[in-house]
């Protein structure tokens, strides 16, 4: 029994002309239509149109609401999960209508597909369709029907999970772009700083005499922080790409929205500034670290006449290298900062024990 042949009832013998332009009204060729929707689509179509339904069920409210949602999702306006839900809702309602053999059938090909999704609980599926199958043929039938209906329904889920995760880590990978060009611009401003500060010194003297932006200490701390920003940018760009594929909505939600990554952001900072200070106090050092006092620049590469009188550009040196990488690391850590200053205080609490 074939939808045309539904939707053209009543129209007698003579009405195969209708019943043809009905059928096409109902399956159009969306030419906006993804493949696999409309490979789905076949599949439900002609299924529905092996189908044996008894004359009685034709009056039936199932029965015309699935018409009624075969006819929608031939409709291009619609928004594509409302007919992803409706080619769902189909198929759950064409199982009364399924013989056994068909049941079997269908029930093995969607256990196959549930398998590649992971679906929770399929082995308990499996084992309640198998026992269903090995009952008594008078009682199997509606045994298996009640059971694959429950079942599809379990799968239906898993799908509109997976295409909302899809839609999730879209939407987290946008978010994380525009960090991106934030941080690129953020790295790159810093290093304009001096010479920025450079230029409004030699064109306006009153700039000269503003601490904030003349302080060494002030431009060494800018430097930190942003390089801890990036650092924490980092290892939650780097848990994306590594977990890309694997990420599903609970993940997102829990460690890749605006207001985590902000949280991570502020925890990578205030890490490259206790980093800053603990190398500047003497907490930490030795080779691996840089001397705060000679944090600088090898004064070479000057670049013509102007850039030599007002702005000129120099590479860092090595104690300046040193601490971009150790501010970057005390941003990019979720642990090396608590386990610094976990060791801290037990060395001073030891200390203490010591003294009295």
């Amino acid at each position: 029994m074939s939808v045309d042949d539904g939707r053209a009832e009543g129209a007698g013998p003579e009405g195969n002309d209708q019943e043809q332009s009905e059928g096409e009204r109902v399956y159009p060729a969306v030419k906006a239509m993804p493949e696999l929707f409309e490979y789905y689509m076949i599949g439900l179509r002609t299924l529905w149109d092996c189908l044996k339904v008894p004359d009685a069920d034709k009056s039936t409210e199932n029965y015309k609401r699935i018409l009624a949602l075969f006819a929608e999702c031939g409709n291009p306006s619609r928004n594509w999960d409302k007919l992803w839900r409706s080619a769902y809702e189909i198929e759950q309602r064409m199982v009364p209508y399924l013989s056994f053999d068909q049941l079997v059938a269908q029930s093995a090909k969607r256990l196959k597909q549930a398998e590649k999704l992971a679906l929770p609980g399929l082995d308990a599926h499996a084992a309640r369709l198998a026992e269903a199958k090995a009952l008594d043929p008078t009682l199997r039938e509606a045994a298996m029907q009640a059971e694959y209906r429950e079942f599809l329904g379990e799968l239906h889920i898993a799908y509109g999970k997976r295409r909302l995760d899809r839609m999730m880590r879209k939407n987290s990978a946008k978010v994380i772009m525009k960090f991106a060009f934030v941080m690129v611009g953020l790295i790159i401003l810093c290093f304009c700083l001096p010479g920025i500060f450079g230029f409004f010194g030699v064109r306006f003297a009153w700039f000269r005499h503003i601490d904030l932006v003349t302080s060494a200490h002030v431009r060494a701390l800018a430097l930190v922080v942003s390089f801890g920003l990036l650092g924490a940018f980092f290892s939650r760009l780097g848990a994306f790409n590594a977990n890309f594929a694997r990420l599903e909505y609970d993940d997102i939600v829990d460690s890749f929205q605006l207001a985590y990554l902000g949280i991570r952001l502020w925890v990578g900072a205030i890490g490259s500034v206790i980093i800053f200070y603990a190398i500047f106090g003497g907490l930490l050092g030795g080779e691996l670290f840089p001397n705060i006092a000679c944090v600088g620049h090898a004064n070479t590469c000057r670049v013509g006449q102007w850039f030599q009188d007002r702005v000129w550009t120099s590479l860092p040196n090595a104690d300046y290298a040193k601490l971009v990488i150790w501010s970057f690391i005390g941003g990019f850590s979720e642990r090396l900062i608590p386990d610094f200053l976990t060791r801290t205080e037990a060395q001073a609490n030891a200390a203490k024990g010591s003294a009295g």
